[in-house]
């Protein structure tokens, strides 16, 4: 006999006049034994047709004359936090743009970079406690021989304020403590996740993984749920109401 499951019955909008990203929710459901319960959450209220809010962007920059793989971060200031994070570059997808397409641009307007998608993940949460925010992680190829990156400029919008860093992924987990330590960082949870599992990979003879599906095949059952553990638990701290994920 199939178990029951627990569902969503009705949901009531609770938002104050004047919210332009977010929508708050209070949530009745039934649990898996039929008792009725509540949940307080929030929603964005910019999510395009496509059903995907936002993207962050994995990218890889390879060149001919660099024999060590790096990666480029962003670091900003979050007002939730009241703190200076290190951060994949990410945003919010525009109306009739792909994950892809929302990705490229996006490195491009934080970093000035100009790159090549290579995968996209499966639709992901990335706090599911405290909001149905959507995701999708972009791996992303950046030539660095190509002309159009050797003097990158950032095209951010008015407001915005966006540090960039080239750091290896060879690593990775000790490159982060240790720009964090210099430039009073804290590190994002998508970005800890990832490096944590290179590391893995790494330890265990692995040379770290190059793309989504390498990256997935040097972890067993056991790291990867510790890895959502970690995941989850930061992401709740972190993504208090309007830092829910990214902010625009």
């Amino acid at each position: 006999m199939k178990s029951k499951r627990a569902k969503v019955t009705s949901i009531g909008d609770y938002s104050p006049a004047g919210f332009r990203w977010l929508r708050l929710k209070r949530l009745h459901y039934l649990d898996r034994k039929g008792n009725e319960r509540t949940w307080e959450s929030a929603e964005r209220s910019t999510r395009p047709a496509s059903g995907v809010d936002a993207v962050a962007v994995y990218a890889r920059l390879v060149s001919e004359t660099e024999n060590t793989e790096k990666l480029v971060l962003v670091s900003q200031f979050r007002p939730p936090l009241d703190k200076y994070v290190l951060e994949l570059p990410a945003g919010l997808v525009d109306s009739g743009e792909t994950p892809s397409e929302a990705a490229l641009r996006e490195l491009r307007e934080e970093t000035g970079l100009v790159g090549r998608s290579a995968e996209e993940s499966p639709l992901l949460f990335s706090d599911p406690g405290l909001s149905n925010a959507s995701m999708k992680l972009v791996e992303v190829t950046v030539d660095m021989d190509d002309a159009r990156n050797r003097f990158p400029k950032q095209a951010l919008d008015e407001g915005e304020d966006i540090a960039v860093h080239y750091v290896s992924a060879s690593g990775l987990r000790r490159e982060l403590e240790s720009l964090c330590e210099a430039e009073d960082l804290v590190v994002d949870a998508r970005l800890w996740t990832i490096a944590f599992g290179k590391e893995v990979g790494e330890a265990s003879g692995g040379k770290g993984a190059g793309s989504f599906s390498a990256f997935v095949s040097t972890i067993d059952p056991s790291t990867a749920f510790f890895a959502g553990a970690v995941f989850a638990s930061t992401a709740v701290v972190a993504g208090l109401v309007k830092g829910l994920f990214f902010s625009k």
